[in-house]
């Protein structure tokens, strides 16, 4: 993807949703709603159903035993920010045995994490790990932090995993694309820059990295926001809360979520269910592009060619972990319907695809209930490939 170049750069990753696509939150059992101000309406819609976006600021709430309730003695505190690029709204229920100014000081302290890991993993600042990682590309190992390593290793992790789908070293096509001005990248230069991507020239070891290639270059733009917004949930002790970094949704407690068609208009829902103490990833091709000809060109990559992938329309990942949930929400945009991965990560999967059939791939496990769907949906599973190649 190429978003606006003022902050952290994603040239590769899916656009995360807030209140105008992906992921609506609302709530479950007395939990707060995902972007809110107001009263808005109790839980998602069933699917199909027209579903505004949520209005930043609303505290939708499900009509459940025990709503009242919890209401009665818990009260919202939400912070708002920005960072990486989008809106940030970290939202706690605060205890009524609690002091309120301790629930804010501990939102306060969850937004300026994930600032802090908005600092951290940026290439724009000459002065930060990954821009010195990349200026020194062909000229071995480089000292890093244990931070920076380990995000490192989970994104070469779903590199190898998908194949190369998602791959942090796509930077190197930055530029390319003019999402803005409706252009496609000249062939030529194209062809220059894609030998510059791939993940198996990037290693980590210990506390160094190092790129093979002097020209290739790293971004953390497709991993950075999940992994944020679970490092700031992780600060928070209040047992109800939410991190949400542009869509990358932290969850403690249980939440009734919806999940947007990505084609359909006024918000109508393709899923609603149940998360409990996830992280939540949506990705999709309608939020940045043009179309050139009949044909839709979006700003999640495949690597592999540097042309937009066409494995799925939207992507929807539960998993605990928030950088390998964000990773492999736009691994599958381009690899489309393959369970591996998301069985050998241990994560769920709600896939679009190109021809508007839905797809479940995963395990549900505690994390994913009470699924919806606006359609039924084929359930494939990693056996099913392996039957079938027999």
């Amino acid at each position: 993807m190429v978003p606006a170049r003022a902050r952290l750069p994603r040239p590769v990753r899916a656009l995360r949703f807030s209140a105008l696509a992906g992921l609506f939150a609302g709530v479950l059992a007395g939990c707060p709603s995902s972007q809110s101000k107001g009263r808005a309406n109790s839980e998602a819609p069933p699917p199909g159903a027209g579903a505004p976006p949520v209005r930043p600021g609303s505290d939708g709430e499900e009509n459940a035993p025990g709503v009242a309730e919890a209401r009665a003695t818990t009260r919202k505190v939400v912070v708002r920010g920005e960072a990486m690029g989008g809106p940030l709204a970290v939202t706690i229920r605060c205890p009524a045995d609690a002091a309120e100014a301790a629930c804010r000081a501990h939102a306060e302290a969850a937004r300026a994490e994930v600032q802090r890991v908005e600092t951290l993993a940026t290439d724009w600042r000459p002065e930060g790990e990954i821009a010195r990682l990349n200026a020194a590309a062909g000229q071995g190992p480089q000292p890093v932090s244990p931070e920076i390593a380990e995000l490192l290793r989970t994104a070469l992790r779903v590199s190898a995993l998908t194949d190369g789908a998602f791959d942090v070293t796509i930077n190197a096509l930055w530029g390319l694309w003019d999402w803005d001005g409706h252009r496609l990248p000249d062939p030529a230069r194209l062809a220059e820059r894609l030998p510059l991507v791939g993940w198996r020239g990037l290693h980590v070891e210990g506390a160094t990295a190092w790129l093979d290639r002097p020209g290739a270059s790293v971004t953390l733009g497709g991993i950075a926001q999940g992994y944020g917004a679970a490092r700031a949930l992780a600060l928070i002790p209040e047992p109800e809360a939410m991190v949400d970094v542009s869509g990358d949704i932290a969850l403690r407690g249980s939440w009734r979520v919806g999940v947007q068609h990505p084609r359909a208009e006024h918000g109508a829902l393709v899923a609603a269910l149940t998360a409990t103490d996830t992280v939540l990833v949506t990705s999709g091709d309608y939020e940045h592009g043009f179309v050139e000809d009949g044909v839709l060109y979006h700003h999640i990559l495949d690597p592999r060619t540097g042309m937009p992938g066409r494995g799925a329309m939207s992507v929807t990942v539960a998993h605990p972990d928030g950088a390998t949930c964000d990773a492999l929400s736009t691994a599958l945009m381009v690899l489309g319907p393959d369970p591996r991965p998301v069985e050998a990560l241990g994560a769920w999967a709600l896939l679009v695809l190109p021809d508007g059939r839905l797809v479940e791939m995963g395990d549900r496990g505690e994390a994913i209930r009470d699924v919806e769907l606006a359609a039924p949906a084929e359930v494939i599973r990693g056996s099913d490939l392996d039957a079938h190649a027999r």
